[in-house]
């Protein structure tokens, strides 16, 4: 549930993390996926779905411990992601960086370094600049265990991230 008022207030209690019925689907699917073996995983849904619930159900039910790398093409996203009051539990473990932070592999690799989950929003823009390209190199060098990609859910979009991977 999204924090109401424009001033972000400190929480004095857990907010309990309610995913809908195709949340927990979606959820369901990238644990299998993961216990398969699947690094590289998308998840896509139109906007306001949930897709936000989502990442905070992989944290909080597969992701409990570790620090988790949230890649996204603007930091509007990152404000966002804070206003659900359920969020608290995690801001702690979340960094949250601008594909434009991989602006070499070098660098890229220090970011994603030791982390347990790099997370990547609106995964349609990986591919479509160096900073992206760069990113894809970044995966493809490491020993991660783990990554998942959120995408947005329009067909073009949907159809290049898995191009993509």
């Amino acid at each position: 549930m999204k924090k109401q008022g424009s001033r972000k207030e400190e929480i004095d209690f857990m907010t309990e993390l309610i995913l809908k019925g195709h949340n927990q689907n979606a959820l369901d699917k990238l644990e299998k996926g993961y216990k398969a073996g699947i690094r590289t995983q998308i998840y896509t849904s139109g906007v306001g779905t949930g897709k936000t619930y989502v990442f905070m159900g992989l944290l909080k039910y597969y992701f409990t411990e570790g620090k988790i790398i949230y890649v996204l093409p603007k930091y509007a996203i990152e404000e966002n992601i804070h206003e659900y009051e359920e969020f608290e539990e995690f801001k702690g473990r979340v960094e949250f960086v601008t594909n434009q932070s991989f602006s070499n592999v070098e660098k890229g690799m220090s970011i994603i370094e030791g982390v347990s989950l790099v997370c990547i929003d609106e995964c349609h823009h990986l591919g479509s600049d160096v900073y992206g390209k760069t990113l894809l190199t970044c995966m493809e060098r490491s020993n991660i265990p783990f990554f998942r990609y959120y995408g947005n859910a329009k067909k073009r979009r949907r159809d290049k991230c898995r191009r993509l991977f």
